[in-house]
């Protein structure tokens, strides 16, 4: 059967590369990687399938300074490189942090470029922790108006609420980690709905039935069950997670879209139930 991969999950700018490297070993086969940043020193020490170095003569292989005019320049004059890479792809998940100025600058072009070639363009964005300063909460904030413009969803996550996942003694390592996890653990849950031999396959373009045209608000969350009614304590888990109540959570949807994954023992009761 094949396994060819049908997800392509980007990470941008530092945060976003980082983020997605960590998490690369743990995601399916049905997902191909790929890393865009101009900063060769965060290429150089990240993993992924497909690295790409943007904007060479531009910052000549270094960060943007903060400048979101660098990355967006940096994304333009490397389009037609980034149009190929996302040939093929009936849904691009883009992973980036806002407040710099890769992700700021560049993560709105490049849902464009993806969007232009066809694709369904999912898009999961950091927001920096309140200490940051002013500027990159500015940058940040800016920037998720373009960027929602350009994705058919976009989840926000607020840095300050994955800090409260993790214990206030807990190191900063602890704290990213976290975020890691609950970003892996979404990613999986979503390629797992894709993955050749599922008992319901869905075909990546059937999100765009559900997401159907850029700039709607997105809610997303997971949760992990064990042992007696696995599949509901997950459910319950996910509704109750605090990733889904920060400020601005999402209080109506449109549409919802579910998916259980479990064991050979998980009965369909307890499918149902967690439904």
């Amino acid at each position: 059967m094949s396994t060819t991969p049908s997800i392509l999950v980007v990470g941008l700018g530092g945060a976003g590369c980082g983020m997605v490297s960590r998490i690369a070993t743990n995601l399916p086969s049905v997902v191909r990687v790929a890393l865009v940043d101009t900063d060769a020193s965060v290429l150089n020490t990240t993993a992924g399938q497909e690295i790409f170095q943007i904007g060479r003569p531009l910052t000549r292989g270094m960060g943007t300074a903060g400048e979101v005019t660098v990355g967006q320049t940096a994304i333009e004059a490397d389009e037609p490189a980034l149009r190929r890479l996302f040939t093929g792809y009936s849904l691009v998940v883009l992973v980036t942090g806002l407040g710099g100025g890769m992700g700021s600058g560049g993560a709105a072009p490049l849902a464009n470029i993806a969007l232009d070639a066809g694709a369904t363009v999912l898009s999961f964005a950091t927001i920096p922790f309140s200490h940051e300063g002013e500027r990159r909460k500015r940058q940040a904030t800016e920037a998720l108006e373009k960027l929602s413009a350009k994705s058919h969803g976009l989840v926000v996550v607020e840095n300050d609420l994955l800090a409260l996942q993790v214990p206030a003694e807990a190191s900063l390592s602890a704290a990213f980690s976290a975020a890691d996890e609950w970003i892996a653990g979404s990613l999986r849950a979503l390629a797992s709905v894709f993955t050749p031999g599922a008992l319901v396959p869905v075909d990546p373009a059937a999100l765009k039935t559900i997401l159907e045209k850029p700039g709607s608000p997105t809610l997303f969350s997971y949760g992990v069950g064990q042992g007696s009614g696995a599949a509901l304590v997950a459910a319950k888990a996910a509704c109750d997670s605090s990733l889904a109540h920060g400020p601005g959570a999402i209080t109506k949807v449109g549409s919802l879209f579910v998916q259980v994954t479990g064991g050979l023992n998980m009965s369909a009761t307890d499918a149902f139930e967690a439904v």
